[in-house]
């Protein structure tokens, strides 16, 4: 722990603005994204330009919009609104386990599966009912 706070107090001693430009880190517990301790932070250019083309492709999505999602830190408020927005959803690598395990009752073994997503998947699947087709397709390789 004393390590990690030296480190972070280096970090600090490096400059007198922090300026965040990686969006694909931001939700990182790193000591760079979230031990800096200076009184100045900020998102950078490459931050807000992603910020505002998600607003509008959420916001005022170009039909037909088909949305391809992943990672292990998926919320499950995002999957529920791509879910009322987009026409198409393909949901790829660990967060693709709990719409297998949902849906289908396939037994994943020990990979991930979010019980706050599932809730969520069950939801769409209901109003997939409803209104659409909804099919689920898996493609595996080792």
């Amino acid at each position: 722990r004393e390590d990690i706070e030296l480190f972070r107090g280096r970090l600090d001693s490096l400059g007198d603005v922090y300026v965040n430009d990686a969006m694909s880190a931001m939700h990182l517990a790193h000591s760079s994204v979230v031990g800096v301790d200076l009184p100045d932070m900020v998102c950078g250019l490459s931050v807000k330009q992603e910020l505002a083309a998600f607003t509008k492709v959420l916001s005022e999505p170009v039909r037909p919009f088909l949305a391809i999602v992943g990672g292990a830190t998926l919320k499950p408020q995002l999957l529920e609104h791509l879910g009322e927005v987009a026409n198409s959803l393909i949901v790829c690598g660990v967060p693709a386990f709990t719409f297998l395990k949902t849906h289908r009752g396939m037994k994943i073994g020990r990979n991930a599966c979010d019980d706050a997503a599932a809730q969520t998947v069950r939801r769409q699947k209901r109003r997939a009912a409803k209104s659409r087709c909804l099919s689920i397709g898996f493609v595996g390789s080792w």
